[in-house]
């Protein structure tokens, strides 16, 4: 296997749902190169030096500095392969690809951003009209000068045709750590570990993101259902109190025992894009979801018992009382399955090292 650089932050302790996917793209892309792996770690900016680079249309994350660093290092390491972690960095792609000509850059759309940019346009301020134009800035270029586009599943695949006229080279979906042994799987399907007789989970930080949806629930549908809500999440405390019917806990290292011991988990959620860790985190764990179809953009599940998109608060009432009247809480194979087939980094990996494969063939 050729050289290949990645460009990108170092997310040790990742913890956001985009934190989370860039680590394991990294994981992903080590396990393929292994020792022609190297990587060139982009440094968090101060909030001044960000202003300053965005004087630039340089997106956040990068600075003028670091491009002349970058350079410096791809003449000294020469690689066949260069990988930038966001189409955002577009500046940046076109900047290698004028210095280095035959290098094949290859850059990772973690969505297509020019959609949700226009979206904020409605706001009609300043400061959405120049994450527009950063965005359509930087996002054209990573289309015009890299040599490879990944898009992270079909839909985004249609959404870049559509916006820019151009197909993905290669589909690098969303992938996560699988935790379950066989041996763990079999305990899932023998034992039922339940704290309430009724139970749902949500995981996830004290953001907008996820707080609007969850309000939402609680006030519409939580006093209509004969369920208890846990809520896990970073500074989930600050947003929630435990009630009769609610238990929050603020961010903990361990997931499983909440997993293990919950019949559904629960996706409200109502804004935001992309693909969602916290689903794919529930699919790894054999779970019944009841979500919004936000939640399940980028996942072909539709089709598998115990996949419930709700729209409205009766679609979450039903899906709820569907759930305990089909007794589909526990473990669901099926489901684990989907997410080891298209979500696990074995998966992902096997799929991603075929393609460099093909392509060094050829």
């Amino acid at each position: 296997m050729r050289k290949l650089l990645y460009i990108g932050h170092n997310i040790e302790n990742a913890k956001t749902g985009g934190e989370i996917g860039s680590k394991n793209l990294q994981v992903v892309l080590k396990s393929v190169f292994n020792e022609n792996y190297t990587r060139y770690e982009l440094i968090n900016q101060s909030r001044w030096q960000v202003f300053i680079n965005k004087c630039f249309l340089i997106y956040p994350g990068l600075s003028l500095l670091d491009f002349k660093h970058i350079l410096v290092y791809i003449k000294k390491h020469q690689p066949d392969y260069v990988f930038i972690e966001t189409a955002q960095y577009g500046a940046l792609v076109k900047c290698i690809k004028r210095h280095f000509p035959n290098i094949c850059i290859i850059t990772y759309f973690h969505n297509i951003e020019i959609q949700y940019a226009k979206s904020y346009l409605s706001l009609h301020n300043p400061k959405s009209w120049y994450f527009y134009v950063l965005t359509c800035w930087n996002e054209r270029r990573a289309i015009k000068y890299s040599d490879l586009c990944t898009a992270i599943n079909d839909a985004d695949a249609s959404i870049m045709l559509s916006a820019y006229n151009r197909n993905p080279d290669l589909i690098f979906p969303f992938s996560t750590k699988n935790l379950l042994t066989s041996d763990d799987v079999q305990k899932l399907i023998q034992n039922k570990q339940r704290i309430y007789k009724h139970n749902c989970l949500f995981v996830g930080s004290n953001f907008f993101g996820n707080t609007d949806g969850l309000n939402w629930f609680i006030q519409n549908v939580l006093p209509k259902t004969d369920v208890h809500l846990t809520i896990v999440g970073n500074e989930m405390t600050k947003a929630f109190s435990n009630t009769e019917k609610i238990t929050v806990h603020d961010f903990v290292e361990d997931l499983s025992v909440f997993y293990r011991e919950t019949d559904f988990v629960l996706l409200p959620i109502i804004s935001g894009g992309g693909m969602k860790t916290k689903t794919a985190d529930a699919l790894m764990w054999g779970k019944a979801i009841i979500g919004t179809p936000e939640v399940f953009f980028g996942y072909e599940v539709s089709e598998l018992h115990g996949i419930y998109e709700c729209k409205t608060e009766d679609d979450f009432i039903c899906a709820i009382k569907n759930i305990y009247e089909d007794e589909i809480y526990d473990f669901n194979e099926a489901i684990h399955q989907r997410f080891m087939k298209w979500h696990s980094l074995e998966a992902v990996t096997s799929s991603v090292k075929d393609f460099f494969f093909r392509r060094e063939e050829n």
